[in-house]
């Protein structure tokens, strides 16, 4: 009796599991505004591999960017600044580093130039497979999901994140 209630719990915990670790967003798959997000997986930089629909149910700011882009680097302090902002909130913020050389070069850049390690998870597309797919070929380029994982927004070259009209929007999206 006991073997059965642990199967059945475990297989419940599992099936929650899996609809919890999925996006709920409707149509087809793509990279412009209004498609649903493509899922991921890549590793950051500690190797551990991060998948894109693991933040699922939070709204995601979704940069690509690298360490040789000038203006990803005026980027990285707005992105800080709207990341404390949303604290608290359905919200998540992850970059993608299409840099080649790997987590060394990177989180001396970020050391060296921010004087901090990374404030957000970094993941590394060496091989441009993911960048590609979202249509990415010039940086910085970021994407906005919503919580259902369809692309609200793309912006291409550089914003000031932490223009309260920015942040505000952000806010509401993770109202929705």
């Amino acid at each position: 009796m006991n073997l059965r209630i642990f199967v059945l719990v475990f297989l419940s915990f599992g099936f929650i599991h899996s609809s919890l670790a999925n996006f709920k967003c409707e149509g087809s798959k793509g990279n412009k505004v209004g498609d649903c997000a493509f899922d991921f997986t890549l590793p950051n930089l500690n190797g551990n591999s991060t998948r894109l629909s693991q933040y699922a149910g939070q709204v995601i700011f979704l940069n690509f960017w690298a360490t040789w882009c000038a203006p990803c680097a005026d980027e990285i302090p707005w992105m800080e600044t709207v990341l404390h902002k949303m604290e608290n909130r359905k919200f998540a913020m992850i970059t993608v580093s299409i840099d080649r050389e790997g987590p060394v070069k990177i989180k001396n850049y970020f050391n060296t130039l921010f004087k901090h390690e990374p404030l957000f998870p970094v993941l590394l597309d060496s091989e441009k497979t993911v960048s590609t797919r979202f249509g990415t070929f010039k940086v910085p380029e970021t994407f906005i999901i919503d919580k259902t994982g369809k692309i609200r927004d793309k912006v291409e070259g550089i914003k000031n994140w932490s223009d309260p009209m920015i942040v505000h929007y952000m806010e509401l999206l993770t109202t929705l």
